[in-house]
């Protein structure tokens, strides 16, 4: 019963141990900051520079730039911390508070050498130099015990510069082990020779070192995003553009509460795009309709909305001012609409209804405009007039009236090119603005002239034939591939 009881406390006891040593960041020893030592030809030290400094310095030729000689520590601390400012506000607001208490949670110890903590993974120390271990955080276990232990006589060595480097590397090296799973201390040496130095930091390299020291999350714009699970997106220029939330953020837009899970930001960091996480009521246009989950809304400076995939609920839509438009019947996914600037449809993907084109009305289930170019689906064979032509269109059409038509002919028919007649069968056929085909199907075999040698020549039933001004044909080929091959 005795040992079954020593072996229980022995296991407990272990447990405890493996528990604070977790909360240490995985090393007995605690972790640390290094310096890099150099000595005279006395053997007595002549310079100590923070290893994030001498590292910079030879692999990145980044040499640190916290003001004059003059400034204090603090000044020096407070400048580094500004540049981090811009990019996160929260996270200087951290660093002030870590450094802040720097100088309560540390004990100066002289006469002493630290044990060397295994968290640096540098590879090289300069010649006649060696590395040492000047600084290492680990948790208090008991009254009196203090955060921070550092080496009085290394200390003594540091000038300001090296000594403001030290606390910044010591208080986010704590913040990274508070919020985070840091393997080593690369990262975070990175930070610091970057925020002590002229050059500023991108968000994303702020976002890659957050990364790297696995805290899961990040402040911008006022949202949560997560940064470990899902890769943040970036503009050329290292700006944040967005990503996926941390979580399922309640936000409001057209004054109205909605939940998105992801948001994306334009390059002067106003909201762009979002992603609905739950079916949302918006206003586009001059209208409101409900919005898909899951889908992305894009939203415009005023908050309106002007891209986004609508549930089938929404019964009917204006375009123009009309109620002309509307979802199909049968329609069981969400459907994608865009309108413009001025609230106008530019496009409905699976959508029927009636659309005006001049003074001719077209029955479609799919509409595009861009500018004065419309493009739809036509579902019913049409007769539609165009510069004097009578074209049986049904299926594909687009064009600009002022400059081109492009239809699937739904009917056989026949129209004069040039001085001939051709006969053209259902297939794709193009327009130009004074009513000449460019191309169409052929219903029947036929002879046409060649405009290279302006001869008559034999073209089969099937090939899609291709017209100059005047008529001749420039070119020929089945719309298949398979099926012949190109003149």
């Amino acid at each position: 019963m005795k040992t079954n009881m020593k072996s229980k406390l022995l296991a407990a006891l272990a447990v405890f141990m493996l528990s604070k040593s977790a909360m240490a960041g995985g090393s007995s020893a605690g972790n640390g900051g290094n310096t890099i030592v150099c000595f005279d030809g006395n053997n007595q030290i002549k310079s100590v520079e923070l290893l994030d400094f001498y590292e910079a310095r030879i692999k990145r030729g980044i040499t640190p730039d916290l003001g004059a000689d003059s400034l204090s520590v603090d000044d020096k601390i407070a400048l580094a911390i500004s540049r981090i400012k811009a990019i996160s506000p929260q996270m200087s607001e951290e660093m002030a508070g870590a450094t802040g208490n720097f100088k309560y949670q540390s004990v100066f110890l002289p006469g002493i050498r630290l044990v060397a903590v295994d968290d640096s993974d540098h590879l090289f120390v300069p010649a006649g130099c060696q590395q040492e271990q000047t600084a290492i955080q680990k948790t208090p276990e008991f009254p009196g015990d203090k955060l921070y232990n550092i080496d009085q006589d290394l200390w003594n060595h540091m000038d300001a510069n090296n000594r403001a480097g030290l606390i910044l590397h010591e208080a986010f090296y704590h913040i990274a082990l508070t919020q985070g799973k840091p393997e080593d201390s690369v990262p975070v040496r990175f930070l610091v020779s970057s925020i002590s130095s002229a050059g500023s930091i991108t968000e994303k390299d702020f976002v890659q070192v957050l990364r790297a020291v696995k805290i899961t999350e990040v402040s911008f714009h006022g949202y949560e995003f997560a940064v470990t699970d899902v890769e943040p997106q970036f503009y050329y220029n290292g700006k944040f553009s967005g990503g996926t939330l941390a979580y399922e953020d309640k936000t409001w837009l057209q004054k109205m509460p909605i939940r998105v899970n992801t948001v994306i930001f334009g390059f002067d960091g106003s909201i762009l795009r979002m992603k609905l996480s739950d079916p949302a009521y918006l206003k586009i246009g001059d209208q409101s309709l409900w919005f898909a989950p899951n889908e992305y809304i894009l939203v415009n400076p005023d908050q309106t909305v002007s891209n986004g995939t609508v549930l089938p609920q929404n019964a009917e839509f204006k375009m123009d001012g009309k109620y002309d438009l509307r979802l199909t019947d049968a329609l069981s996914k969400p459907t994608l609409i865009v309108v413009d600037r001025y609230g106008r449809l530019e496009r409905c993907d699976d959508c029927q209804g009636q659309i005006t084109v001049g003074d001719q009305v077209l029955d479609v289930n799919q509409y595009q405009s861009v500018s004065d170019f419309i493009s739809a689906n036509v579902t019913h064979l049409t007769h539609f007039k165009y510069e004097g032509l009578d074209l049986p269109i049904q299926g594909k059409f687009f064009g600009n009236q002022a400059k081109f038509l492009i239809a699937n002919l739904g009917a056989p028919l026949q129209l004069t090119v040039g001085q001939a007649p051709v006969p053209f069968g259902i297939g794709e056929m193009e327009v130009d603005a004074n009513g000449h085909v460019l191309y169409g199907v052929l219903n029947e075999d036929t002879t046409l002239v060649y405009s290279v040698n302006h001869t008559p020549t034999p073209y089969l039933k099937g090939m899609r034939v291709y017209f100059d001004i005047l008529g001749e044909v420039t070119q020929a080929s089945y719309p298949n591939p398979n099926n012949g091959a190109t003149q």
